[in-house]
């Protein structure tokens, strides 16, 4: 296939090669020290980068390796550890779930119980179970989604082979040389040293990061110019590069630095650089080094971890819940203040038995009381009822047929089953 200027490409370029998977680092040195579990990560000023294939040691003795973060990925919010506090965390987030605990609380108090504290407390469990469940499943699908992109395979350089090498998305370091075929994927953030463009252009689709589906132009640097092109190859003069650029940022516009090679020296900017996620389109194939990785990509720093997510009903009710609380805090006033009217009526010999005080005060007995019993004004059902509905909304939605993409061969993923109240709530469209 040519990718000459004028001419589109409609061929998928492939470098013929083994599957390469590097030696994992020694058990022993994996193992943290007592000191470095307190110390912290110095923060970068400027980022060295020399390409891995001119060190002369093993993948894990890379000073890329031990210096900078590699391309597996996590998006997950929990691990079995911080599941259950974190979880609980988030829930009490709701102010329901406050109170029903306070609820269950008061109710344990013997001169307040009015019912056995383990059949109120049993509709509670069963909603702080049944949320914890839902949050499991929406994490497993996440981690599910994080195997799949650090499975997925790239080629990169491997000078014992002298020649490219399929190797997952995970194992790819800093400092590697990768080859990236028309129509594939960019594994990280990289720095142009090839196209198989004569002139070093380069076209990209940048759709899974701003949703903008024209192409976008890349070059190569001009001290890599002459290497463009399908019959040139990879040489030792690459070795000689060395890099250097800003720390790793959200913003795309700091992407800069500069870099020598053979005694020739030049600057970067974005134009330069593809960014993870990326898709190459119109261009056999471009190498590059990779400069960020991981955790340390564009995309990554800009997306973060999975926030907890609010939908607007969830905020309403909160709301409600609050004025809800008023208005109980206002009748359980008027019923103290009645009690006392009431009893301040008769004394302590000819009070009716019915009302006789108990062993505490008589405000706190009503007032204690008269929470538990107009507790029902916050309906726990309706919470239980909405939580069945959000699980049965996303299990329809998934089995529709008409959510399928036969184009991408994709059906529809709900990543977060917390939000199926905020469809058909869209109220601006800006293009």
């Amino acid at each position: 296939p040519q990718s000459n200027a004028g001419m589109t490409l409609k061929k998928h370029h492939r470098r013929v090669s083994s599957y390469w998977t590097p030696s994992s680092f020694p058990i022993v040195g994996r193992l943290p020290s007592v000191s470095g579990l307190w110390q912290r990560r110095n923060p970068e000023h400027t980022r060295l980068i020399v390409p891995n294939p001119a060190e002369d040691c093993s993948r894990y003795q890379l000073p890329n390796y031990i210096k900078y973060n590699g391309n597996a990925i996590s998006t997950t919010k929990y691990n079995p550890i911080t599941f259950i506090p974190r979880n609980f965390w988030e829930q009490f987030h709701r102010l329901a779930n406050i109170y029903f605990v306070f609820i269950i609380a008061i109710d344990c108090v013997p001169m307040w119980n009015t019912t056995p504290v383990i059949v109120s407390a049993i509709p509670v469990v069963f909603i702080l179970a049944l949320t914890a469940v839902k949050d499991a499943l929406e994490d497993m699908r996440r981690r599910q989604l994080d195997s799949k992109v650090n499975n997925a395979t790239c080629h990169v350089w491997d000078k014992n082979s002298n020649r490219f090498r399929k190797m997952k998305w995970k194992h790819i370091l800093v400092g590697d040389i990768v080859h990236i075929s028309n129509n594939e994927q960019i594994p990280a953030d990289i720095l142009l040293l090839r196209s198989s463009s004569l002139d070093g252009n380069a076209f990209v689709e940048t759709s899974n990061l701003d949703g903008e589906s024209n192409l976008k132009h890349k070059i190569v640097p001009s001290v890599f110019l002459d290497y463009c092109n399908d019959l040139m190859e990879l040489d030792d003069t690459f070795l000689q590069l060395k890099i250097a650029c800003t720390p790793p940022s959200k913003d795309v516009k700091q992407m800069r630095g500069s870099f020598e090679m053979d005694g020739k020296s030049e600057s970067f900017t974005p134009e330069n650089t593809l960014l993870r996620g990326c898709r190459l389109k119109n261009t056999t194939f471009v190498e590059g080094v990779v400069i960020y990785a991981g955790h340390d990509t564009k995309v990554m720093l800009s997306s973060g971890r999975a926030p907890y997510k609010r939908s607007h009903a969830e905020v309403k009710t909160n709301r409600f819940v609050i004025g809800c609380a008023c208005m109980l805090l206002i009748i359980i006033g008027i019923t103290v203040m009645g009690r006392f009217l009431w009893g301040s009526r008769y004394d302590a010999h000819n009070i009716p038995g019915f009302a006789r005080p108990v062993a505490s005060p008589d405000w706190l007995s009503t007032l204690g009381s008269s929470l538990v019993l107009y507790q029902i004004m916050i309906p726990l059902a309706l919470y239980i009822t909405v939580e069945i509905i959000k699980l049965g909304q996303v299990f329809l939605i998934q089995q529709d047929v008409r959510m399928y993409s036969e184009d991408k061969d994709e059906s529809f993923v709900a990543r977060s089953l917390s939000l199926g109240e905020e469809l058909g709530q869209l109220t601006h469209l800006l293009s």
